[in-house]
C-alpha cells in the first residue's frame, strides 16, 4: 500500500516516513499542498496524510483541488485546530477523516488501516435510481433532488443518503453506517458520523416540513417520509 504524507515540518514528515514504512507502507513525501496535489495527480495513492496548515498551499485547498479534479483517495487530516468549525471545513472539503495533533503514532496507523479497507458499494445495487419521500437520488449521475430542487451533495453525503434510501423504515444503528460508509468501529474514536448526519439534514431537511432522518437516541437513524415535524 503506497501512502503520500503532505506535511511541511521536515521532523514531522520524516517521522512519520520511517514509522510508517517500518509498518510496511511504501510512503512518499511532500513540504506543501502545491507538491502534494501534483503527486496526487500523477500516482494512485491508498492514503493521503495531510496537514492543514501549511506555506503555498493549505491541507484544506490541496484537498477541494483534488476532489474537483475527481480524486477520491482517502484523505486522513492532520490538524492542530480544535474549533468545531474549523473541523467542519475539513469534512466539506472531502476529508474521510482527521487527527487532532499532538496525536499517538498507534492510533494515526489504526485510522489509515480501516481507511484502506472500505470497500466499493455493490454494483447491482449502485446504478438503481432510487425514489422517497419526494426525493430522487441517481447513483450513476450522482445527481439527488428534493420536491423539483436540485441538491448538491459532496461524495460522503451522497453515500450516506443512498445508504438510507436502500433502507427505509428500517432502523439502522452507527455502529452500521460507520462500517458501511466509512468501513470503522466503535474502537476508533471519530465523529465522523455525527457530523455528516448533520451535513445531510442541512441540504435535504432544514428547509422542509417533512423531515426523513430521524434520530433514534443510543441506538442510531431512521430514514422514512411519513412524519412530519414543525
Amino acid at each position: 500500500m503506497k501512502i503520500l504524507i503532505v506535511e511541511d515540518q521536515e521532523k514531522l514528515r520524516n517521522s512519520l516516513k520511517q514509522g510508517l514504512e517500518e509498518q510496511g507502507f511504501i510512503v512518499d513525501c511532500a513540504q506543501n499542498g502545491i507538491e502534494g496535489r501534483k503527486l496526487a495527480l500523477a500516482y494512485p495513492y491508498s492514503v493521503i496524510v495531510s496537514d492543514i496548515i501549511m506555506p503555498q498551499n493549505t491541507g484544506v485547498q490541496m484537498l477541494r483541488y483534488l476532489r474537483q479534479h475527481n480524486v477520491n483517495t482517502p484523505v486522513l487530516m492532520l490538524t492542530a485546530l480544535s474549533m468545531v468549525e474549523e473541523k467542519v471545513e475539513v469534512y466539506e472539503a472531502g476529508a474521510d477523516d482527521y487527527l487532532t495533533k499532538p496525536f499517538d503514532f498507534r492510533e494515526l496507523v489504526v485510522r489509515i488501516k480501516a481507511l484502506l479497507k472500505r470497500q466499493p458499494p455493490k454494483k447491482s445495487v449502485v446504478n438503481a435510481e432510487l425514489s422517497e419521500g419526494g426525493i430522487t437520488l441517481n447513483p450513476v449521475t450522482k445527481e439527488v433532488m428534493r420536491d423539483g430542487q436540485s441538491v448538491f451533495l459532496t461524495p460522503k453525503e451522497f453515500d450516506l443518503l443512498h445508504y438510507f434510501m436502500q433502507n427505509p423504515n428500517k432502523t439502522i444503528t452507527k455502529n452500521e453506517l460507520l462500517s458501511n460508509i466509512w468501513d470503522l468501529d466503535f474502537e476508533t474514536s471519530t465523529n465522523v458520523l455525527e457530523v455528516y448526519i448533520n451535513f445531510l439534514r442541512n441540504k435535504i431537511d432544514k428547509d422542509f416540513n417533512v423531515k426523513v432522518i430521524h434520530t433514534l437516541p443510543r441506538i442510531g437513524y431512521i430514514f422514512k417520509t411519513n412524519v412530519t415535524e414543525s
